[in-house]
């Protein structure tokens, strides 16, 4: 650590020994997130701490008395759960394709109680990228009939869509994918909130 200095990448101050001795850094971590970009392999490890985060915190799940529901016509490719299956905990074999017909593709999500939302994801069919939703929008209501719109991806790539957004108190949260008659195909979805 004394001859690394600054190059190590970390945010914490301190590291411990295995003897358990506090050894204080000699430089104050600069901006770890912009720095651990930058190094080999940065990119990769970035994506495995926002999946860590994305499965720790995320509320839409059925074990939480989560449930899905839309007007749209799709079909569940695998899985037990119909619709559910975008959020029974299996992202590989809980995909759902709606169908290839103009229509409004959406899913909302009734949450058991009310959290305070700050965040959305959606794991996309990688392996067909034809159905991958060109848009996601983040709406919320509070009885059901009116939605309001509280964030936006419009530029989708790769096989995951993410969105952050101010911290929204609520119980029911659209996911609005749009819809240009391609049937777009998803595995998963989640709502984050703090713990």
């Amino acid at each position: 650590l004394g001859r690394m200095g600054d190059r190590v990448v970390s945010w914490h101050t301190s590291f411990v020994t295995e003897n358990g001795t506090e050894i204080r850094r000699s430089t104050v971590p600069k901006d770890f997130w912009a720095r651990l970009r930058q190094c080999p392999g940065g990119l990769e490890l970035l994506e495995a701490f926002r999946r860590v985060e994305e499965k720790e915190r995320n509320v839409a799940h059925l074990d939480m008395g989560a449930r899905l529901e839309t007007e749209a016509t799709y079909t569940a490719e695998y899985g037990k759960h119909g619709l559910n299956n975008l959020i029974d905990g299996d992202s590989v074999a809980s995909r759902i394709m709606f169908a290839d017909t103009e229509q409004r593709e959406y899913v909302d999500v009734i949450l058991a109680k009310d959290h305070e939302v700050y965040g959305a994801f959606v794991e996309t069919a990688f392996e067909d990228p034809g159905r991958t939703p060109k848009q996601m929008r983040i709406l919320v209501s509070d009885n059901a009939a009116g939605w309001q719109e509280i964030a936006a991806a419009s530029e989708i790539s790769g096989d995951r869509i993410r969105i952050r957004f101010e911290p929204r108190m609520a119980r029911r949260f659209r996911f609005d994918l749009g819809g240009d008659g391609s049937g777009e195909r998803i595995m998963e979805l989640g709502l984050l909130a703090e713990p």
